[in-house]
């Protein structure tokens, strides 16, 4: 049968494939556009099966907040390589992901992956990788700020930070944020640290690293100066804790050619 052009244009409407991939799902399909919609679906789910083996460290992290900065969220959205991470469709996946989980509320990853997996496996196939909503951290508060920071460059956010503070201004819990990224302190206070870890315990705790605005100053002093206090951080790095895969080529050549 003949397949014509407004079909075609119609279906890469419809799904954003590719026109050779459209005109082969209707001729499959006899033409029938909700058949070649439903079987390229089909298709973009299987392909997106077989890579959700495959490791996504690359990605950004989206960093939102209301408003009244009375709510805050961070997501990190992976991917495969820094190319993909480049591409517009994944940074508006990304982008749309975040508005939903600040939007929605959601506090848990899976509920937030739930949410977003159809508009996920529709982007998988159109990229060719792995794409996955890794990690979701959602806060809400009643009184007190919500500072944040995004740090990053034209290839996306690579480092995300929100504050909580129940006594403070927003511009402090900025500065404090800021302070996060560059400093990636592990725990906040002293008495977060576990036993083993309390001689390197200044370092490593956000209260006692010195204030990088007024470094004779720890954290700690400027908030009591301030009248100000913390009551949780948190600090999203892009495929922070994810083991990459090392390509060989070599190896890789050399098992072909056997």
């Amino acid at each position: 049968m003949t397949i014509t052009a407004a079909q075609v244009k119609e279906l890469r409407e419809r799904t954003n494939a590719g026109m050779m991939d459209c005109k082969k799902a209707l001729i499959a399909s006899g033409g029938d556009i909700e058949k070649a919609i439903a079987a390229m679906q089909e298709a973009g789910q299987a392909n997106a099966i077989k890579k959700a083996g495959r490791t996504a460290s690359e990605g950004t992290i989206i960093v939102l907040a209301s408003s009244d900065g009375k709510r805050g969220v961070l997501v990190e959205v992976n991917c495969e390589t820094d190319f993909v991470a480049r591409e517009e469709k994944f940074k508006q996946f990304a982008k749309t992901t975040g508005e939903k989980a600040l939007a929605g509320g959601f506090t848990t990853c899976e509920a937030l992956q739930k949410e977003t997996d159809a508009d996920r496996l529709t982007l998988v196939g159109q990229l060719g990788e792995n794409v996955t909503v890794r990690r979701l951290a959602f806060h809400e508060v009643q009184s007190g700020v919500i500072g944040f920071y995004a740090h990053g460059d034209a290839n996306g956010v690579r480092i995300g930070v929100l504050v909580v503070l129940t006594r403070g201004t927003f511009d402090l819990a900025r500065d404090l944020a800021m302070q996060i990224a560059a400093m990636n302190p592990e725990y906040l206070a002293v008495t977060d640290v576990p036993d083993a870890r309390k001689a390197a315990a200044s370092e490593i705790t956000l209260l006692g690293q010195p204030f990088l605005k007024d470094p004779a100053k720890t954290v700690e002093v400027v908030l009591k100066e301030k009248d100000a206090a913390i009551a949780s951080f948190v600090r999203f790095e892009v495929g922070e804790g994810i083991e990459k895969k090392e390509d060989n080529f070599v190896a890789e050549v050399m098992a072909q050619i056997r």
